[in-house]
């Protein structure tokens, strides 16, 4: 079969510690540049809204509960509905006074966020629409603020094999369906376009 298009790429490189640089191959050769934080985030949100989908949401157990301080409307969303929400999210949580919640487990995909914010982001966009938290859109906007604590950042450093993991898992994702924080993944700019620039044509 054909090859997957990142797969196909021939890596380059990394640019400003944000943009992976790439060639694709072939009759009509392009420069590939791709946002390696919004990339990570569409790998991470698609396996979170598989993971979700098929109820397998893993949690990774802290090794001692977490107290979180936060405003009334979030900390009232672990008392509704929403706290089973939660909990199909992969978070345990419980109430530990008025304004502070106690983490006893993260989804374990994020198991290397910060709690803290990531939680806090959660809990506000349960809380923004309490209703809307139990439609699937308002459970998608929550798995895409979870992707966005779980990712790579711009600015860090990524070296060839991560840049080339990054590239093949990007060959597993849709990245025409809709992402609530859908930033453009990459940018292609054909050799024509680069040699016009330069005078060439």
């Amino acid at each position: 079969g054909p090859v997957p298009f990142f797969t196909g790429l021939s890596y380059i490189g990394q640019l400003h510690r944000t943009y992976l640089v790439c060639e694709s191959q072939g009759p009509a050769p392009e420069l590939v540049l791709i946002d390696q934080h919004a990339a990570h985030e569409r790998v991470a949100y698609a396996r979170l809204v598989a993971a979700h989908g098929r109820r397998e949401v893993r949690r990774q157990r802290l090794l001692f509960p977490l107290p979180i301080e936060v405003d009334e409307a979030s900390a009232a969303v672990v008392d509704g509905p929403a706290n089973a929400t939660l909990d199909g999210l992969g978070f345990e949580v419980e109430r530990a006074g008025p304004r502070v919640m106690r983490v006893r487990a993260v989804p374990a995909m994020l198991k290397d966020a910060d709690p803290k914010p990531l939680l806090r982001d959660v809990l506000a966009g349960l809380a923004d629409g309490a209703p809307a938290a139990q439609t699937l859109e308002g459970v998608d906007h929550v798995l895409a603020t979870m992707a966005c604590h779980s990712v790579v950042r711009a600015g860090d450093v990524l070296g060839r094999s991560e840049a080339l993991a990054l590239l093949s898992q990007l060959d597993a994702v849709d990245l025409r369906s809709h992402c609530p924080h859908g930033r453009p993944v990459m940018l292609r700019l054909p050799m024509g376009e680069i040699e016009r620039r330069f005078g060439r044509t």
